[in-house]
């Protein structure tokens, strides 16, 4: 949640794509910066502005690929954005049914060396890894 300009409204919104900044595409990665905008669902006020460049890097394994995403946040002018504390940070991510711990045979791994839903639920670490199992 954030709080609006007053700082006592709290709002549940949306993240509305604006447009494309710009692509990149070279033999080492491939990048994309959009805009876009965090919007109060009640009256569709603009709440923060987001610039957000995704990079697709290959992992040197060749089998796999990581995922990059760095994002400026900053309040429409004359205003200002105040992100609460959550358990749940800024990203989220519906993963694939076979990369579930429960219902895929899945691992969750950590930066911390924490594994699996119940250590890494909630937790901070600088990477977290999901792998789905061996096929069989």
């Amino acid at each position: 949640m954030m709080k609006a300009t007053n700082g006592k409204d709290r709002a549940r919104g949306s993240i509305i794509y604006q447009r494309t900044i710009g692509c990149w595409d070279g033999d080492e990665s491939a990048s994309m910066l959009t805009l876009n905008h965090w919007t109060a669902d009640r009256d569709g006020k603009v709440l923060l502005i987001e610039k957000r460049r995704s990079e697709l890097l290959p992992v040197p394994d060749a089998k796999s690929w990581m995922l990059i995403i760095d994002s400026e946040f900053t309040a429409p002018k004359g205003q200002t954005a105040t992100f609460e504390p959550s358990g749940f940070g800024l990203l989220s991510a519906r993963l694939a049914k076979t990369l579930g711990v429960i219902d895929g045979g899945g691992r969750i791994l950590n930066s911390e060396g924490q594994v699996n839903e119940k250590e890494v639920f909630r937790k901070p670490a600088k990477v977290v890894r999901l792998q789905r199992p061996p096929h069989q």
